[in-house]
């Protein structure tokens, strides 16, 4: 009875750490979802409302609190007055919360680049800009999709394989 349930306790361990890294994987795919659906908001937003910055960031009903939480700090820095550019608050509020962001290198130089299509010289520049993250974000999606399949197919055999090993060696 007592091996059976070290058997037990070793196979759920492994899918546990399986079901976790999925997750993970998961949040980070909607994480930058998201950041897409701003970025298309806000193109919409600038070329066919001409809402100012300020009013789309508190305007914005956002899928993730995490967003909606990292745009109330720009806007708290914003109102401040206390930096030279919005570019400059963008950039510092970033570095606060790339690792709650946790998302790859190429998805973070993008996310930290939408500072220059948020708060750029003029509309036109805010637009281009914005259309080139929103693209470089999608990139960045597939390529987390095509890379969890691929890690996925590897790491789920291998994960239930290193349980069976340990089971059987301990038996």
């Amino acid at each position: 009875m007592g091996k059976l349930i070290g058997i037990l306790m070793i196979l759920c361990g492994c899918a546990g750490l399986l079901y976790q890294w999925m997750k993970v994987q998961r949040c980070r795919a909607l994480l930058m979802e998201e950041w897409i659906r701003i970025f298309a908001a806000f193109e919409y937003a600038l070329e066919k409302e001409h809402v100012p910055i300020q009013r789309f960031f508190l305007r914005y009903d956002g899928r993730l609190p995490e967003v909606e939480r990292f745009f109330e700090r720009v806007l708290q820095l914003l109102e401040k007055n206390e930096y030279p550019s919005g570019q400059m608050v963008w950039g510092m509020v970033f570095k606060e919360w790339e690792k709650k962001f946790a998302l790859k290198e190429e998805a973070g130089h993008t996310l930290r680049a939408a500072g220059d299509a948020f708060f750029g010289e003029n509309s036109q520049e805010n637009l281009r800009c914005m259309q080139g993250c929103r693209q470089r974000m999608e990139k960045c999606v597939e390529k987390e999709r095509e890379e969890f399949v691929r890690q996925r197919s590897v790491y789920m055999p291998v994960g239930m394989l290193t349980g069976l090993m340990l089971v059987i060696l301990l038996v």
